[in-house]
């Protein structure tokens, strides 16, 4: 059984933890299962729980990283495809093409893309593929189903998917120069589209104690986030295609960016953090 799986059957049987962290990389990785899919690309999954993958307020969702070698043309999936749950996609490093519903963009680095349940779109093309591409598909499994075996079910509403296109619509910050410890910008969802808060770190930055009413899910592109004493991490710091689950009003005072700083975006925020209550 593997070590991700066990940890959620415990959490089960007492109730949800109050975080979880996504790890991809060294000894503590505790993905649930990893996959070649096509030449050079590589699947990761966490299957989160089934109350968490309904709604990730009531436990912890899933989450998924698809992961191109550096060099890889390969389209992946090679066809179009639907997912049975609305799809969140962010870019965590490199840069991805993808046509939906005839709107095709590039996504690159801190890019994000929701795609409601049952809506066709094309497989991610990489684009000037150096380093190796890193793509979290967040929330929910990531099941894809060919839409030349069967066709997606037809959709009625009126915004059926949206681009969250930090790299064109956002300029990013000497984060050196960051009044505070972060600084951010956000887009709030007007109908099932999610809300998408998209952030920049000042070098080793640390937030004051607070909590999010909605819970939250933390997903690092460049740098590294770090929440010290969390796993067994050296620091409890997260980089590219690895994330942190935390459910609703837990309060923390761990939360700190890398030496370098960090861009990253965090979900299922709507409301301000909550600053933690004085202790008398």
């Amino acid at each position: 059984m593997a070590r991700g799986v066990a940890l959620f059957l415990l959490e089960s049987a007492v109730g949800a933890p109050n975080y979880f962290h996504y790890l991809k990389t060294g000894d503590e990785a505790n993905y649930d299962s990893v996959a070649a899919v096509a030449d050079g690309v590589s699947v990761f999954k966490w299957n989160g729980t089934e109350a968490g993958v309904a709604d990730m307020q009531a436990d912890v969702c899933a989450h998924n990283v698809i992961e191109w070698e550096a060099g890889s043309p390969t389209v992946y999936p090679a066809t179009d495809v639907w997912n049975a749950y609305d799809a969140v996609y962010f870019v965590a490093q490199g840069n991805v093409s993808i046509s939906v519903q005839g709107e095709t963009k590039t996504l690159r680095t801190g890019d994000t893309l929701w795609v409601q349940a049952g809506v066709a779109h094309s497989g991610f093309t990489p684009v000037d593929n150096r380093q190796g591409v890193v793509l979290d598909a967040l929330k929910t499994p990531f099941e894809p189903k060919s839409v030349v075996e069967a066709g997606p079910p037809v959709t009625n509403s009126s915004q059926s998917y949206r681009f969250y296109m930090a790299s064109e619509e956002l300029t990013p910050p000497d984060v050196t120069k960051i009044h505070g410890p972060n600084e951010h910008y956000e887009w709030y969802g007007s109908n099932s589209d999610p809300d998408v808060l998209h952030v920049w770190w000042k070098p080793s930055a640390l937030m004051p104690c607070h909590s999010h009413h909605e819970g939250a899910l933390y997903v690092p592109a460049w740098g590294a986030m770090c929440f010290e004493g969390e796993s067994e991490r050296s620091g409890s710091c997260l980089s590219a295609g690895e994330a942190r689950w935390t459910k609703p009003d837990y309060e923390y005072s761990n939360e700190a960016a890398g030496a370098a700083g960090s861009e990253i975006v965090v979900m299922n925020i709507h409301t301000g953090p909550a600053m933690c209550r004085a202790v008398v």
